[in-house]
């Protein structure tokens, strides 16, 4: 702080000079850019987790339900098993089929059965990477099996620095009694 004195009625009134108001303005300029990067950097983080939850349960809930449905089914087609579908037959004897279907920018899992409708098994806010999902195996001897790889990511973000990709593999025997 430094003294002006004024003319006119010798009193002196105490005040910032030019230089410590332009301190000050620059530490509250790094204070505010610091913030602000803390805070995207948070928000980020958050994105990224439910990104990561978002994606994590649409593809366990798929492989859940085709895994169930698998290892109950009374018959599994190999020949006609694809790295995009597979067809068996349920427990009621009539024919079903998962399905990793690629249209325009969305990819996802569908479920049919006899003349029910199809029934999407994941949401619009994942895409699938349709490549090879399934993987089929029959030896003599043993049952069939089944390797379901399902790859997904957040269809908004991607895998970028707010999106998430997760992939779950796993193997089903058939039950064939």
């Amino acid at each position: 702080m430094t003294n002006i004195k004024l003319e006119n009625n010798n009193q002196n009134l105490m005040g910032f000079s030019v230089m410590e108001m332009l301190v000050v303005v620059f530490v509250f300029a790094i204070l505010g850019v610091i913030s602000t990067q803390i805070l995207a950097l948070s928000l980020r983080s958050s994105q990224k987790s439910a990104s990561i939850g978002e994606v994590r349960a649409n593809v366990n809930y798929a492989v859940d339900v085709m895994e169930r449905l698998l290892r109950n089914a009374s018959e599994l087609d190999v020949l006609t098993c694809n790295s995009s579908s597979i067809q068996y037959i349920n427990e009621q004897g009539e024919s079903c089929y998962f399905e990793c279907k690629d249209v325009g920018s969305e990819s996802y899992i569908v479920s049919g059965c006899g003349t029910d409708p199809e029934v999407q098994l994941t949401s619009g806010k994942v895409r699938i990477d349709c490549s090879q999902v399934f993987s089929c195996t029959e030896s003599p001897g043993v049952p069939p099996s089944v390797t379901i790889t399902l790859a997904g990511e957040d269809a908004e973000f991607g895998v970028g620095t707010e999106g998430a990709g997760v992939t779950v593999q796993t193997q089903v025997q058939l039950r064939t009694y």
